[in-house]
């Protein structure tokens, strides 16, 4: 009995080491590919603004942007898996525009049901202007749940409502699809389960986006449930709790104009830096690139700069990354520095110095990344307090 004991505590010892093993290569690849994706999303985003597009050209990076979007968020769901398993997933608690969060996650899949011919219908005249929150948590909940929506249903429509009440909010996202069997409503919560076999040959997918979705909500303090009947379609109910935020108007910066100020963008990607520097020309009158912190420096020597944007995988590049940020505020002077750093990582002792004078969790929109930088004085995170009051 005892051997038998002994065999089986070293075959859990073996499968921990696999899981471990697992999770970490998922997590990694997962980083590694995301980071030429969003390049490729980013530049695709850039030539669509261009109006002098021609409209064949314009259907074909729609195409281009849409095959992009929905790999990201496979490559998201991955990532997050990974998270989860290993309790590493944070949750940002930031101001941020819930309408226009929505309304981008639902942009493609509008596109989608008006050439599959359904109707399609995104009401948030009850939207609030702007909540506190985690806006790129919501907008992988919103756009997983249009994925599910679209991917269900063949004939009829596609709606997404908001409701607000006193202190909470719901979105309905309903389709006149397939429905779901009352006894597998719970089930299809859960990781890489489908109502059946036979929906996942039908419809294909992985199974994986309702339980990050319900796993997500959750961890914001709200839920994700569902109502519906075979044959008869399903709504998805998100419901989250309504903290309302002061508006921050990036009008009100001139946008179309510059500031009169240079900002310095340091990214080791090429392919990144080329899509800041697009991003924030129209706030900036100068805008400088460096690869690295030494190629900063020199600049810095040379250039009064206002605002140093920094990737992560650049600051680490070097070696210690607190050392590395040492070196740049040293010449950066009074220039404010933004950080780019991955949402699951907020917990870093990197974050602490005090030359920080604002972090952007990763991944960020563009609109979101050009408000922070020349919007807000400090992007907020709970799970960072100490750096948040040093830095305000």
């Amino acid at each position: 009995m005892r051997a038998a004991n002994d065999d089986l505590a070293i075959t859990n010892a073996a499968l921990g080491k696999a899981l471990a093993a697992k999770t970490e290569f998922l997590a990694t690849t997962s980083h590694e590919i995301r980071t030429p994706l969003n390049g490729i999303l980013g530049m695709t985003e850039v030539m669509l603004a261009d109006l002098r597009l021609t409209p064949d050209l314009r259907d074909r990076l729609g195409i281009v942007r849409g095959a992009g979007a929905t790999m990201r968020a496979l490559v998201d769901d991955i990532l997050d898996i990974a998270k989860m398993e290993t309790g590493n997933l944070t949750i940002e608690f930031a101001p941020f525009d819930l309408c226009a969060t929505v309304t981008d996650a639902a942009q493609m899949w509008e596109e989608q049901a008006r050439s599959k011919g359904l109707s399609f219908t995104l009401d948030m005249a009850d939207c609030p202007a702007r909540i506190m929150g985690d806006a790129a948590r919501v907008r992988q909940i919103v756009f997983n749940l249009l994925s599910n929506a679209l991917k269900f249903t063949r004939v009829g429509a596609v709606t997404v409502a908001l409701r607000t009440g006193e202190d909470r909010l719901w979105l309905d996202v309903s389709d006149s699809g397939i429905g779901i069997p009352a006894n597998k409503l719970d089930e299809i919560f859960e990781s890489f389960r489908q109502a059946d076999a036979g929906t996942t040959r039908q419809f294909g997918g992985t199974g994986l986006g309702l339980s990050i979705c319900r796993n997500l909500a959750r961890a914001m303090n709200g839920d994700v449930t569902v109502t519906s009947r075979e044959g008869q379609g399903a709504t998805f109910t998100l419901s989250l709790p309504l903290v309302h935020a002061e508006a921050i108007a990036l009008g009100d910066l001139g946008a179309d104009q510059g500031t009169g100020a240079a900002t310095l963008i340091i990214d080791r990607n090429p392919i990144m830096r080329s899509m800041f520097r697009t991003l924030v020309t129209p706030h900036c009158d100068i805008v400088l690139t460096a690869a690295s912190i030494d190629e900063a420096v020199t600049l810095l020597a040379q250039t009064v700069v206002a605002n140093i944007v920094i990737d992560d995988a650049t600051l680490r590049a070097g070696g210690d990354p607190g050392l590395a940020l040492e070196q740049l505020t040293r010449a950066a002077g009074d220039a404010a520095t933004t950080l780019l750093w991955p949402a699951d990582r907020l917990d870093d002792p990197t974050l602490l110095t005090p030359a920080i004078t604002r972090i952007v969790a990763k991944p960020v929109s563009g609109a979101a990344l050009v408000e922070a930088i020349f919007a807000s004085p400090v992007v907020k995170n709970n799970a960072i307090p100490d750096l948040v009051s040093r830095a305000a």
